[in-house]
């Protein structure tokens, strides 16, 4: 009776913790699907800026510059930047030295005052400026390392955009969204950490993939077609297609398939038959592996 009570309980504290992920899975795809993935990047904040043309009569010659910076660089890039033309000098080995391409020599620190001035060229908006500050160290959310200029826009995302402390230049935009996007995302790849790691061992080792690979362009072509006729059309729909950070999808079928019409009787069968095989070769690959 001991036994038949633990394993009850050991059920329903497993079918609990399933069902709870099987929510976070629900949960990140509907919040990823709904805001559209120009929001979360925050490309409807950004201004559309037309670089200037380089002087390049006016500047030294690339071979100056790199003995003003004392680097020897096996790549070399030249771009302008909000505080004038940059050399950005790779060397074979360490970290790449960003230089004024009219002096050679690293630009000056950059203000308060002047990072703002940039972010605010940037951006798309009313909002005032809440706030700038030279961070140490980038934060996580970033994705980056090094200093960063932080500066912080009154908008209700609460838009965030990083600068570069050297160059002046925007970096990566986050923002309240983002933020909401992210934590979602965490849930539904269950990477609780950084959200990078998407191959969690729970999901690897239980994996099954059926036979045909769909590219999302081709779907989302197709679903143009197949719903051309019902209400609102196709481009009701588009934004879930942008949206959901898919590549490729595997099917039981081939496209054709859903380009004919089928009854519910012959998708169910189908449903029975392709889900039961799966789970069996799933099944017997995650035995396999335990040995």
């Amino acid at each position: 009776m001991k036994v038949l009570k633990l394993s009850t309980q050991l059920h329903k504290w497993i079918a609990l913790v399933v069902g709870l992920q099987v929510l976070f899975w629900v949960g990140g795809g509907l919040v990823m699907t709904a805001i559209p993935i120009e929001t979360v990047r925050g490309e409807h904040r950004a201004v559309d800026l037309k670089p200037s043309p380089l002087e390049l009569g006016a500047l030294p010659a690339l071979s100056e510059i790199a003995r003003r910076a004392g680097v020897a660089p096996v790549q070399a890039e030249l771009h302008t930047t909000p505080r004038g033309a940059a050399w950005t000098l790779k060397p074979a080995s360490g970290e790449p030295v960003v230089v004024s391409a009219a002096t050679g020599r690293p630009f000056g620190p950059m203000s308060a005052a002047d990072a703002s001035a940039f972010a605010k060229g940037a951006y798309k908006g009313e909002a005032r400026v809440s706030g700038a500050v030279l961070l140490a160290t980038a934060p996580e959310e970033t994705g980056r390392t090094g200093p960063l200029w932080r500066v912080d826009f009154a908008d209700r995302e609460k838009t965030a955009f990083y600068l570069s402390p050297a160059t002046g230049e925007v970096v990566t935009r986050r923002s309240g969204v983002w933020r909401i996007f992210d934590f979602f995302w965490r849930l539904h790849v269950m990477d609780w950490n950084d959200g990078e790691d998407f191959n969690h061992p729970l999901i690897i080792i239980t994996t099954a993939w059926p036979p045909h690979i769909l590219r999302q362009e081709d779907v989302a072509a197709n679903g143009a077609e197949m719903f051309a006729t019902t209400h609102g059309g196709f481009e009701r729909l588009a934004p879930i297609y942008r949206n959901a950070l898919i590549d490729t999808r595997h099917s039981c079928v081939p496209m054709d398939w859903y380009l004919q019409p089928h009854s519910f009787a012959e998708r169910n069968d189908l449903f029975l038959e392709h889900a039961v095989a799966l789970m069996a070769e799933s099944t017997t690959s995650a035995l396999e592996q335990a040995g």
